[in-house]
């Protein structure tokens, strides 16, 4: 029952579809079963499996060099090789059998005990087991340096939390230190410009005003003049403006080295953690919050090696 026999000719071909049924099923290929002035050979077989119809194909090169397909899907060699490894079963007078291939027993024994639903349950369990396992030996790696890691850990948030370095604090004490550390020389330079403005003999206001007077009695002869006397009478508001504003500004500066010395330090110290833990607060406030997550991590360090040893006995 189910027995087919091919018979011919010597030449027939009756090797030739032997070979080729093999080859499409991951037998191994040869440069010479590619015909001669061709660059390729193409060997393809459809079979039912699993009550569904599949194309297995295989390109040969003249190379040698073989490429695979299942439903027309590329697959590398080695899982298209297991893939087919249980369809069809080639051997001949000196060529291994897959039933002598004692990996394989297993699988015949498990198919006609009807057991794929066991096997398939064993499966999982074993994957759950080995997944439980290396937790738990990841745990116990990391019990054995939690004391040092721990350590540094808190030595590392409490660095981080005596400074408490606060959003885009190192900009604003960035600028301010640089103001603070340059007040000399913005009071003076300001000083001096405002008295080139409005304060000495010669200022540009005092430029401006004889000008207006000019201006004014020449507007007398021509009206034409008066857009520019307008224009001029602004600019002179605008200074005294400016320079009303200036006087404010140098008044306002109070040179106190005391507090210049604490924007120093406070700025070293957001720099110096930025250098250690990433270059920027951001990194720093990232940081912190990572540490603190692996702290209670190993806080409950011994628990969860328990739960997983208790896991691991449920399992086995």
């Amino acid at each position: 029952n189910g027995l087919t026999v091919i018979t011919g000719e010597t030449g027939a071909g009756k090797s030739i579809i032997l070979k080729s049924l093999g080859i499409a099923l991951g037998g191994k290929p040869d440069k010479i079963d590619v015909r001669s002035g061709q660059d390729k050979a193409v060997v393809e077989a459809e079979l039912i499996v699993d009550g569904q119809e599949k194309i297995f194909r295989r390109l040969i090169y003249k190379s040698g060099r073989a490429r695979s397909f299942i439903d027309d899907e590329p697959i590398i060699e080695m899982d298209f090789r297991n893939s087919v490894l249980s369809l069809a079963d080639f051997h001949g007078q000196h060529e291994q059998q897959y039933l002598m291939n004692v990996s394989t027993h297993i699988d015949f024994l498990d198919s006609f005990c009807n057991s794929e639903d066991l096997v398939k349950k064993i499966g999982d369990t074993f994957s759950e087991l080995s997944k439980t396992i290396q937790d738990l030996n990841q745990a116990i790696e990391l019990q054995t340096d939690a004391a040092n890691r721990r350590e540094l850990l808190q030595f590392q948030i409490k660095e981080i939390q005596s400074i408490n370095p606060q959003t885009d604090e190192d900009i604003i004490l960035g600028k301010e230190f640089k103001r603070l550390n340059h007040v000399e020389e913005l009071v003076s330079t300001v000083q001096n410009l405002n008295q080139s403005l409005t304060e000495h003999d010669h200022s540009i206001y005092q430029q401006l005003a004889s000008a207006l007077n000019e201006l004014n009695r020449l507007s007398k002869y021509d009206d034409s003049l008066k857009p520019y006397i307008e224009s001029i009478d602004q600019a002179s508001i605008s200074i005294q403006d400016a320079s009303a504003g200036m006087i404010q500004y140098v008044e306002s500066f109070e040179l106190d080295q005391d507090h210049l010395q604490k924007v120093e330090e406070r700025l070293y110290a957001i720099e110096s953690l930025k250098r250690k833990y990433g270059g920027s607060i951001a990194s720093v406030q990232s940081f912190i919050q990572e540490a603190e997550n692996e702290m209670n991590q190993l806080k409950g360090l011994d628990s969860k090696i328990a739960d997983l040893e208790l896991e691991k006995e449920l399992l086995i």
